[in-house]
């Protein structure tokens, strides 16, 4: 596995200074399945939550999965250390995209590039909430995580398909049943409503969700924003003492 921590390390706080976009290509959404079928071996890294999950999945072995609970920027290639990962023998990348750490999504992402700069490679993304949403709640419970500023990312179940746009709303825009990824940060204060938490499980991806239609084609890899960040404009001007008072 290339040695890429200090490429990585000194790439994030760029990559944190740049202008972020949304950077999913439109494409057919496709299970883990027929991801492992198109590309053999498998690397799934997520850092999402407060735990960072890795997953290795060849051919028909049963897949591997490690987690740990250090700073992102470290725990992504200590994983890929304990997992034996070799990046020239990975056919596709798979990570979560967010909702959640905006640190540790980047971190892994900032990984990614600069893996499949050095080898050129697919990489699929998905996102957390819908992951969740998968798992067959009860229809009409809106999964949510922190969107910061009294804001709220969200998901709402239905009966027949996980796939729902999410949105981002108002805490006072929030009504039963609500439910809450554990492991997730949390900034904004919680509605004062029942909230169910439920267990955040990457591994299931390669489980009992090994078919459902989830992932999507990326291109540049990046933590998910709703919309593209704006900017206020800043005019400089050279600094000048003020005028002397008229005598």
């Amino acid at each position: 596995m290339p040695d890429c921590a200090t490429s990585v390390t000194s790439r994030l706080d760029k990559l944190a200074r740049d202008q972020a976009r949304p950077f999913c290509a439109a494409s057919t959404v496709k299970s883990f399945r027929q991801i492992l079928q198109q590309h053999s071996r498998v690397f799934v890294l997520d850092a999402a939550s407060t735990i960072i999950h890795a997953g290795y999945a060849a051919g028909g072995v049963s897949p591997q999965w490690q987690s740990t609970e250090t700073e992102a920027i470290e725990g992504v290639f200590s994983l890929a250390g304990n997992l034996k990962i070799n990046a020239n023998e990975i056919g596709a990348f798979v990570f979560c995209e967010g909702p959640g750490s905006i640190l540790g999504i980047r971190a892994v992402a900032m990984a990614l590039r600069t893996w499949t700069a050095l080898r050129p490679c697919s990489v699929y993304t998905y996102r957390s909430l819908e992951l969740l949403a998968a798992q067959n709640h009860e229809p009409g419970t809106a999964i949510i995580c922190d969107a910061r500023r009294n804001r709220w990312h969200r998901v709402i179940t239905t009966s027949d398909s996980a796939r729902v746009a999410m949105d981002r709303c108002a805490t006072d825009e929030l009504s039963p049943p609500i439910a809450m990824p554990s492991g997730f940060r949390t900034w904004t204060r919680e509605p004062d409503l029942p909230i169910e938490r439920l267990p955040y499980q990457p591994a299931r991806l390669a489980d009992d969700l090994i078919d459902v239609p989830l992932l999507n084609t990326c291109t540049e890899p990046d933590a998910f924003l709703h919309e593209d960040p704006s900017y206020a404009r800043w005019t400089p001007k050279v600094h000048r003492a003020p005028a002397e008072p008229d005598s």
